[in-house]
């Protein structure tokens, strides 16, 4: 089945609408989990939509035009807790890990492309803030692991803005807003009662892919000022290593 799922897609790609019926086809697959139409077997749903996801890492869908506004907010639920299936199962809750997943790898193979975060600032907040939100209740190591490499290509993606120097606003405030908002996700979860410690350190390997490229220039009273580096530091020995 798959096999011919995959040879169709090759073959169907390089025709007119193509794409864009794929688009057209995980988003509804995507409702019809959400709205658990699906209710007798969810897995079933789920298994075809993480198929589909699987067909977009090719870059004739990876790099369309439509991509952002037809794929990033299925994305986006997945790896947040809009994408979980809670009361479906076992089955159905296998289905969904391995669907977060794929969500992650296909969000960082997209933010490691040339141009891949100019003016789409909002959608990679919406992408991290989902993940850290998801993470520091349910972590997990290979996601930790994913989520990290894609934190770094956004982040590296902005440094070549910087770069350039002329870049929107919103892009270059980009980085500086990550490192903020995964520093005080950390934060949170040290000072959990009980501490979130699993989660703190995932969240703190991202935290580092963003800040091994962070401007220089006022490096100091962004990582100790806004990002109260010294104070993670002290709170969980694990990170200092």
């Amino acid at each position: 089945y798959r096999a011919i799922c995959v040879t169709m897609t090759e073959i169907g790609v390089a025709l007119p609408g193509f794409v864009a019926g794929m688009f057209w086809t995980a988003w509804e697959l995507h409702h019809l989990v959400q709205a658990e139409m699906s209710a007798v077997m969810p897995e079933a749903a789920l298994s075809s939509l993480h198929l589909i996801l699987g067909q977009f890492s090719d870059e004739r869908f990876l790099l369309d035009d439509a991509f952002f506004a037809a794929v990033w907010p299925i994305l986006v639920d997945y790896v947040g807790a809009r994408g979980a299936t809670a009361g479906a199962g076992a089955a159905a809750d296998r289905f969904r890990r391995m669907l977060a997943l794929r969500a992650h790898s296909l969000a960082s193979l997209r933010l490691s492309k040339p141009g891949a975060v100019a003016g789409r600032a909002e959608a990679v907040r919406e992408y991290v803030a989902a993940t850290a939100g998801s993470l520091a209740v349910t972590p997990d190591e290979n996601t930790a692991r994913v989520f990290a490499q894609a934190v770094g290509h956004a982040a590296a993606q902005v440094a070549a803005i910087r770069d350039r120097e002329g870049g929107e606003i919103a892009d270059l405030e980009l980085l500086p807003w990550i490192l903020r908002h995964l520093s005080a996700a950390v934060l949170d979860c040290l000072l959990a009662a009980p501490r979130r410690a699993e989660a703190a350190e995932g969240l703190f390997q991202a935290w580092c892919s963003a800040a091994r490229v962070a401007d220089t220039e006022g490096l100091e009273d962004m990582l100790y000022g806004d990002c109260k580096l010294d104070v993670i530091l002290a709170a969980h020995e694990p990170v200092r290593n």
